[in-house]
């Protein structure tokens, strides 16, 4: 039989464990260290992806419809989506993924490695293997920029074939500007208002020119490919 003694003696011990306990939680919300034991919220569910939107565009400012855009990270499954009528696209990926493809039947293959933005446009030009770049005479645009705010503009420049470009750099038609690239080809600047015409050159290839369109930053994944090689001339008959 427990005595009254002990009785009170434990009921002192519970008490006091009680309080220190309450004053402990009360020092931990003060501090701003209370845990929670609350269930995952949607958001925090969703922290494993993110979502990529954005449009591609050829280098005349014309949608592609039906582009493909792909991510892939080594052997996991890939997430694809295409574009839709004023090519624009969306695609829901795991934050993993480090890498978009984009694919359009004819014109040259683009690959970016993501950053923090979730925002991608992407202008892509004909594959021009080994041939003369359509767009020094697809591009016919004499109307002045109306476009009042700077462009971002991003991209690679990179050799079509075997043969490396000499020297490539970026240049903004109508001003002295010229943009070198780093030495995996990467470059970045700002096209400011008024000035729409890209031309990507080098010291060997023709250059590809790409007509900007009116949003607040573009992606441009170039390939420099050499000249239609010569035809050897025919020998008259004697």
């Amino acid at each position: 039989m427990i005595s009254r003694t002990c009785f009170i003696g434990i009921f002192t011990v519970l008490a006091s464990t009680c309080l220190q306990g309450q004053s402990n939680a009360n020092l931990q919300a003060k501090s701003g260290h209370l845990l929670k034991a609350v269930p995952a919220t949607s958001n925090e569910a969703e922290q494993g992806w993110r979502t990529i939107t954005g449009r591609i565009l050829d280098f005349n400012k014309e949608a592609l419809i039906g582009g493909g855009v792909s991510s892939r990270n080594g052997n996991s499954p890939a997430f694809s989506t295409t574009t839709q009528l004023k090519g624009e696209y969306q695609i829901r990926i795991p934050r993993s993924q480090s890498r978009l493809e984009y694919t359009y039947d004819g014109f040259d293959y683009g690959e970016i490695a993501l950053g923090n933005e979730d925002t991608l446009n992407v202008i892509l030009l004909y594959y021009g293997g080994y041939g003369v770049s359509p767009e020094l005479e697809a591009i016919q645009y004499t109307q002045p920029s109306k476009r009042p705010f700077s462009i971002k503009v991003r991209g690679k420049i990179q050799s079509g074939g075997p043969q490396q470009a000499i020297g490539p750099y970026v240049r903004i038609e109508g001003t002295k500007d010229k943009i070198f690239p780093d030495a995996q080809g990467n470059f970045e600047f700002m096209a400011p208002p008024g000035r729409d015409i890209l031309s990507f050159e080098s010291e060997n290839f023709p250059a590809r020119k790409v007509l900007l369109p009116d949003l607040r930053s573009v992606y441009i994944p170039v390939k420099l490919w050499p000249g239609k090689p010569e035809q050897p001339k025919k020998r008259r008959k004697s």
